[in-house]
């Protein structure tokens, strides 16, 4: 549970460092692990929420598209979007 707590924690600090860790977080979205590739996919997605025009290029890209499916297949909201309904 506390690394759950210290990733979640890492993904906010990279978001807060701002646009200057693309690069490094980018890459880390071709990982063989699942969960590097979804923690990198969040600070991405963090940045993409606070600047838009900065983050589109780097995340509206077709070969994402297996990526951001699996996201969101993976996603849990905690209300009836996890029924499947």
């Amino acid at each position: 549970m506390a690394q759950f707590y210290l990733t979640d924690w890492s993904e906010r600090i990279l978001a807060d460092i701002g646009t200057t860790v693309i690069p490094a977080v980018s890459q880390e979205l071709a990982s063989g692990q699942r969960v590097v590739r979804h923690r990198a996919l969040g600070v991405l997605l963090r940045l993409y929420d606070r600047d838009e025009a900065a983050l589109t290029p780097h995340l509206v890209k077709t070969d994402l598209l297996p990526l951001l499916i699996e996201a969101r297949f993976m996603a849990h909201y905690g209300d009836e979007r996890d029924t499947g309904r």
